[in-house]
């Protein structure tokens, strides 16, 4: 197994016009499942206390259907920056998608890393995925109905 580390959340709120890193397994212009990762840069247009607006920061930068809930991240001093989650998208330039307009909404994080870290069972702090009897801790800590 391949060890993953965990990107840090940031501690300082993102800017207006700071060009974020966003991610994600969903459509691209020309394939409908592409079963790989791709990342595009975004400029954030607007912030408030829970989102983020952002704006594709090249011609080909776009989050389609299967990106929600990817990461928008920064570099700081070559390190990422978990800034925000993908939230929901125009969609311009999704294949099969005829939108026109751009943008992208991403939920902000940097207000949530105190709560993460008092909900988040003991073990899986560490760097890189959680494994073995951690995975079980995480889903029944998140398995609500008991189902």
């Amino acid at each position: 197994m391949v060890e993953v580390p965990a990107i840090p959340i940031a501690a300082i709120e993102p800017a207006s016009a700071e060009t974020l890193t966003v991610s994600g397994y969903g459509r691209t212009s020309t394939e409908w499942v592409p079963n790989r990762l791709h990342a595009a840069p975004f400029t954030v247009q607007e912030v408030d206390p829970e989102l983020i607006s952002i704006d594709g920061a090249t011609a080909d930068a776009t989050i389609c259907k299967g990106d929600a809930g990817g990461p928008v991240f920064r570099e700081s001093n070559g390190d990422p920056q978990l800034v925000a989650i993908n939230n929901t998208s125009w969609q311009k330039g999704c294949l099969g998608e005829t939108a026109t307009q751009d943008g992208a909404t991403g939920t902000r994080v940097d207000d949530l890393a105190d709560w993460i870290q008092e909900n988040t069972p003991p073990g899986c702090n560490a760097a890189g995925w959680a494994t073995g009897s951690q995975v079980s801790q995480v889903v029944q800590s998140g398995d609500y109905t008991g189902d």
